[in-house]
């Protein structure tokens, strides 16, 4: 009698371990998922930091070599108006390039929002991705610059040993942007990341023509 006594109280103190384990490796799971995220973020930030300097530096001395036409390089959305755009954009999640398209509604000189298309593939993966993102504008003696903040919705589709797997998150979408006008044309640059969904970045290049 006193073995089995014996033996259940083992077995109680192995089953608190075996909880209390438990407990301590999802604790150590959600430290581990809050540091990445904010390790990610300070990424994000830093590379965004250095891509506006970057921009900053090469829009600052192509405007002093143009100095004379500088009054056409300014072209701020008018109020009430729509803007359509094309780009490529490149992601870092799988190394390759795609086609993004967008359309915003200028709701006055600095503000802007509207949707986002873009599709990427490459032989490992298939990606779609909607966004829905709000600029505000920044002028300055050279372009326009804008952070940008809004949500994503991405479809990802992965081939593993010949069989697919599609996965979908909702996230959200920040970076940084900065654009010029070309005679009526809008030639831009950014930097986008995705976090909180499927995790991504993405650097892309393209142009927007307002219309009236």
């Amino acid at each position: 009698m006193d073995n089995y006594n014996k033996t259940g109280q083992q077995l109680y103190l192995l089953f608190q371990v075996i909880i209390k384990v438990k407990g301590v490796l999802q604790v150590k799971t959600f430290t581990r998922y809050i540091l990445h995220t904010y390790h990610s973020f300070l990424k994000a930030v830093k590379r965004a930091a250095i891509l506006l300097l970057f921009l900053s530096a090469t829009f600052t001395t192509w405007a002093q070599a143009h100095k004379n036409t500088e009054s056409e390089h300014h072209s701020s959305p008018h109020e009430r108006s729509l803007t359509l755009g094309i780009a490529a954009p490149y992601s870092f999640n799988i190394n390759s390039a795609g086609i993004n398209l967008r359309m915003y509604h200028n709701i006055g000189a600095h503000v802007c929002f509207g949707p986002e298309y873009s599709y990427f593939k490459s032989e490992e993966a298939e990606i779609i991705d909607f966004d829905f993102i709000g600029h505000y504008i920044f002028e300055t003696q050279f372009a326009e610059i804008y952070p940008l903040l809004g949500a994503n919705y991405t479809v990802e589709k992965k081939a593993h040993h010949q069989v697919e797997e599609t996965k979908d998150a909702f996230g959200l979408i920040f970076g940084v942007g900065m654009h010029r006008s070309f005679k009526g044309v809008l030639l831009f640059i950014e930097y986008s990341n995705v976090e909180f969904g499927i995790d991504d970045q993405f650097i892309t290049l393209g142009l927007m023509h307002t219309f009236k």
